[in-house]
């Protein structure tokens, strides 16, 4: 039995509602964040400047972040947080943007506020930051011993982002169900909160099968449904209590794997994040000889928008050094894909994305 029991599930505060931004002024007052960096990026500061409010009774110092969470990122927003004399951090923006204000806040020791304006992932959610280096190739994790302070979501800066965010955020919640049974299944007597964990992970892939499909459709017609709420808090909250409970057995496997190992091709690397992931499903079933698995979810992939095949990735079967690539990088000593229970060589790793365009193509 595992003895070791961390729990990490979720910010201290998470408030979902129309208008929530107009409170703000309360939520800094509350916490004392009389001098404030927000950070953030020019499209995410235009999609939230309507439904701020005014905080002229507040020092506020507006940042734009440089594209990527980097190590030279983090010590440059730093630097200049240190240097205003900041004492409280708002991060308004995608991933991107919020990793970056967690690992600030976390090393200045600072209460940070994160307004996600996309449902692209879980990454408001999470005590967790991954870092890319400045040409945007996933290089590291960063774990954070201290939750968010607070999390807002205006659903209507998500219901007007570009759909394909929120598309791409069904593909990496859907990717909790199917990385984290493979860990968790290899638990024989498994704590309380890991069977939560697991349990969440099954509601999560219910909950955008059931839903999916719809929200899609009403954020096309930008009418803000109960459906595509359900899908926001799916993919920003129930998604990141899924690792928030299971800990080290809830975490990436062979999806993240094949998202980790792809930003390093040109053109690749600017795919979002939750294609490359759901892709990455795909392949982690290959390698589990789950086919008639990828059968079943290629209707729903195809319905909502997931990408299907190497083209919608910028590859194909014809770019090897490309792929021989991927999948070297797939099955590195220090990558999670070493979490399934058999072996995973490159030569596996290669079969199995070849296996997947065979069996896609096929399907009529």
């Amino acid at each position: 039995m595992e003895k070791s029991i961390v729990l990490k599930a979720g910010p201290q505060e998470y408030r979902h509602s129309p208008g929530i931004l107009q409170n703000l002024p309360i939520f800094l007052e509350e916490r004392n964040m009389k001098k404030v960096i927000v950070l953030h990026g020019e499209r995410s500061l235009h999609a939230a400047k309507p439904y701020f409010p005014s905080l002229k009774d507040f020092q506020v110092l507006f940042v734009k972040y440089n594209g990527e969470c980097s190590i030279s990122e983090i010590n440059r927003i730093c630097e200049i947080a240190q240097s205003y004399g900041a004492n409280g951090l708002i991060g308004i923006g995608g991933g991107k943007v919020v990793d970056l204000a967690k690992a600030v806040a976390a090393r200045l020791q600072l209460p940070e506020i994160l307004i996600p304006t996309l449902a692209s992932n879980c990454a408001s959610f999470s005590a967790v930051s991954i870092i890319y280096n400045d040409e945007g190739i996933h290089v590291d994790s960063l774990s954070f011993p201290k939750a968010t302070n607070l999390v807002l979501i205006e659903p209507e800066i998500i219901l007007n982002s570009p759909i394909e965010y929120t598309i791409a955020g069904i593909g990496d919640t859907l990717a909790k169900w199917y990385e984290g049974i493979v860990r968790l299944d290899q638990v024989a007597n498994k704590t309380v909160p890991m069977q939560l964990s697991y349990q969440m992970m099954e509601k999560s892939r219910d909950l955008l099968f059931q839903y999916g499909e719809q929200s899609i459709k009403d954020a096309e017609s930008k009418k803000l449904t109960d459906a595509f709420v359900a899908v926001i808090d799916t993919n920003l909250a129930v998604a990141g209590l899924v690792g928030g409970f299971g800990s080290l057995f809830a975490k990436s496997v062979g999806a993240h794997a094949f998202f980790n190992a792809a930003t390093a091709i040109p053109r690749t690397n600017n795919v979002l994040h939750g294609f490359l992931v759901s892709y990455g499903v795909l392949i982690q079933l290959a390698l589990e000889n789950k086919q008639s698995e990828i059968k079943y979810l290629f209707p729903f992939y195809r319905k909502i928008g997931l990408p299907t095949k190497l083209s919608d990735l910028y590859l194909s079967v014809n770019q090897k050094e490309n792929l021989q690539l991927i999948a070297k990088k797939m099955t590195k000593p220090s990558s999670r894909i070493h979490s399934l229970p058999f072996s995973v060589t490159p030569e596996k790793a290669l079969h199995a994305i070849y296996q997947v365009e065979e069996i896609i193509t096929s399907i009529k």
